[in-house]
């Protein structure tokens, strides 16, 4: 198995932030890292399982979930 482990600078690209942002999350004990003498490194798969952690808003849907029908009297417009 091959482990990839990043520098700040790649991961904050790979994250679509800023590096000083991703800085701030690892001092803050936010972002799993390594500390190999000076260097912070990141295991690319540690990137993948924050992000799922992170991640906010409406829940995926899968194709057996039924979609929220709506209730009667209302129609799509919402207007009756």
């Amino acid at each position: 198995m091959t482990t990839n482990l990043l520098g700040v600078r790649t991961a904050a690209n790979r994250l679509g932030i800023g590096k000083d942002l991703l800085y701030r999350l690892i001092a803050m004990e936010e972002f799993p890292h390594y500390k190999i003498g000076s260097r912070i490194k990141i295991l690319e798969t540690d990137i993948h399982k924050w992000l799922d952690k992170n991640k906010r808003g409406a829940r995926c849907i899968s194709d057996s979930d039924e979609i929220a029908k709506p209730k009667a009297g209302i129609s799509n417009s919402g207007i009756r």
